[in-house]
């Protein structure tokens, strides 16, 4: 059931720090009376704290507000994280960490039996081209970092380093 009077100045406050728009948010109809003190009393303190700041900015003013344009070296950060995100989304921590045993496990079966069954050297073959992969992928991320000391404040600006275009499409 929706909030069916005004808010308070008080409650349109705490509630401009979290949410984009407090109106909007307390005319759905699952906010409920206690469902909006609810809101209010989770989020006062960080409220309380934020609004002394002399720049303080409710929610949908941070959203609006222009972005600093990154430096050179700040961009090529967003690059190599950006980099990061890529290999991690396609292969987690835990996944690498088990390809890389079993690449140890299938070299020490060839060094204790010289040679690789079918099998072992189709995984073999699959994990040199994960690795290939994520080279590639390291790769791209080198040539995007070093063309960042040529780009105007303009081009680091709109430059968009999660932008599929520049990463080496999963397998």
């Amino acid at each position: 059931m929706a909030i069916d009077r005004d808010l308070t100045d008080f409650e349109r406050a705490v509630l401009a720090h979290v949410v984009v728009d407090p109106t909007a948010w307390v005319s759905r109809p699952e906010v409920s009376e206690s469902a909006l003190a609810g809101k209010i009393a989770h989020h006062l303190a960080a409220f309380a704290a934020a609004v002394l700041a002399p720049d303080y900015q409710t929610r949908a003013e941070r959203e609006n507000a222009p972005q600093p344009v990154p430096s050179g070296s700040q961009l090529k950060e967003i690059i190599k994280k950006e980099a990061g995100r890529w290999i991690l989304a396609q292969y987690p921590d835990w996944k690498q960490r088990n390809m890389t045993a079993r690449m140890t496990e299938l070299l020490k079966i060839r060094a204790l039996a010289e040679s690789w069954t079918a099998e072992e050297q189709a995984e073999v073959s699959a994990l040199e081209a994960v690795w290939d992969w994520v080279k590639s992928v390291r790769s791209a991320s080198d040539l995007l970092e070093a063309g960042v000391d040529g780009m105007t404040e303009e081009e680091r600006s709109a430059f968009a380093a999660a932008d599929p275009a520049h990463w080496p499409a999963p397998f």
